[in-house]
């Protein structure tokens, strides 16, 4: 099996399509391709670099060329967001429990000794997936009507239907867009799909804006400039509200100037979002002041949702709480950024330390278990993840160069590993062998699924 085996499976669906349409990253296998990127493209990116690696590249130590940059550029931008969507399926509380709700699935199969009784993890894991992005109902986009700027935006609640078409008890929270002359535009739910892109748009914007830096100005003025346009573009995309939902409740909520200060500011909301586990969710359900912090009353229907999305561990819920606490001020600085971040934890019901104590502990557990599973792609990934996670904590980013990160297939079907140091444990990670086994899981949970009336 291969890249032309891992592209032309039979798929259920794939929550970034219509965004990540250079690259991929996928949720059953953990695997990522650069689809647009060739051989050619990477001995580009090596000439340009001049034999440095990442991470002199990316981080002021050299002048490039325009030349260099589009080069350079047009790789490790790609890469930076890609390996960012593997960073989060991995290396947090979330993606570590995306491990191991797919490893009870995945071993459930009747071919690997599964027994009747277990069956419905693999239903439990299709679910989880198909939900990570919400169905297109959800999302209303109008038509016939003009897109100017600057929009507006208002946050309101409903409830998710279940299976048999009743109302849930499952909140979802919604961003109604309004144009300039305050027409309906677009209504998208914060889905957990909005959380992972803006963290990966905000990794794959810092790659960029790094690079132009070391550009020369005439070329970097008229470059950026066409970099803010294409953003601005992507962001005011009515038809992609549920991708960019996040980075404008930022915005709107703090006022920003800077769209980098924007996802920058966003993308850490979220890596603290991805990192609670459910009893942290539990805490909250109970101790947080949901209307105080959105300025309503406690006993209103609106704050009762909330108080609900915080009991079924809604990821939306939490970063809309979050958000709605932040101090309003400027956020340039990764210190501001923690500071701000630390105060809204505490103004929920959290502190800093319990939180970091309540996830460490559910790291653990979800590493013994995983540790212990019987497919070997699953027990790379989530020591390696683990071992991300704290990486993170000490300020590793997606090109450091100090992360565990696996090669990826390019879209010739060639195989490229950027992160060639020794400590990295998945330099060497196989990914044929971990698209055979995983594949085969996948296989099983769809089939089963379908099984399901």
């Amino acid at each position: 099996m291969g890249y032309f085996d891992f592209k032309n499976r039979p798929k259920k669906t794939n929550c970034l399509a219509d965004v990540d349409i250079l690259g991929c990253y996928d949720f059953n296998t953990c695997i990522i391709s650069l689809d647009s990127l060739a051989k050619h493209d990477v001995e580009r990116l090596t000439a340009s670099a001049g034999g440095r690696n990442i991470e002199a590249v990316a981080s002021n130590l050299c002048q490039l060329t325009p030349e260099q940059y589009g080069d350079i550029r047009k790789v490790l931008s790609l890469a930076a967001h890609e390996y960012t969507h593997f960073l989060d399926a991995t290396s947090t509380i979330w993606g570590l429990s995306h491990l191991a709700l797919m490893n009870k699935a995945y071993m459930s199969n009747f071919k690997l000794g599964g027994k009747e009784h277990e069956f419905y993890w693999a239903k439990r894991f299709f679910n989880h997936c198909r939900n990570i992005r919400f169905p297109e109902y959800y999302t209303v986009v109008e038509t016939g009507v003009e897109n100017t700027r600057p929009w507006s935006s208002e946050v309101t609640l409903g409830y998710i239907f279940d299976a048999n078409g009743n109302i849930s008890n499952k909140p979802v929270i919604f961003s109604k867009f309004v144009n300039a002359e305050g027409h309906l535009l677009a209504r998208s739910p914060v889905s957990t799909v909005s959380l992972l892109e803006a963290s990966a748009t905000a990794q794959e914007l810092s790659v960029e804006a790094c690079l132009l830096r070391l550009t020369d100005e005439d070329f970097r003025l008229v470059e950026w400039r066409q970099f803010s346009e294409i953003t601005m573009a992507h962001l005011y995309n009515k038809e992609l509200t549920e991708y960019s939902v996040c980075s404008h409740l930022v915005s709107q909520a703090q006022k920003c100037r800077d769209v980098l200060d924007t996802f920058t500011l966003c993308s850490n909301i979220i890596r603290v979002v991805l990192n609670c586990p459910s009893k942290v969710f539990d805490r909250l359900s109970k101790r947080c002041a949901v209307g105080q912090i959105v300025g309503i009353s406690e006993d209103t229907d609106r704050a009762k949702r909330l108080r609900n999305g915080l009991k079924i561990g809604d990821l939306g819920t939490l970063f809309y709480l979050v958000l709605s606490a932040l101090p309003r001020r400027e956020y340039q600085g990764v210190k501001e950024i923690n500071s701000g971040i630390a105060e809204a934890i505490s103004a929920i019901g959290l502190d800093a330390s319990s939180l970091t104590a309540m996830r460490d502990e559910r790291a653990n557990q979800l590493l013994d278990e995983l540790s212990k599973s019987p497919i070997k792609s699953i027990r790379q990934l989530a020591q390696a993840g683990y071992e991300n996670l704290y990486a993170m904590d000490i300020g590793a980013s997606v090109l450091s160069g100090k992360l565990n990160l696996p090669p990826t297939w390019l879209g010739d079907g060639g195989v490229l590993q950027l992160f060639q140091h020794e400590s990295n444990s998945l330099r060497d990670f196989d990914l044929d062998a971990c698209f055979e086994e995983l594949y085969m899981g996948q296989s099983w949970a769809d089939r089963f699924a379908e099984a399901c009336l």
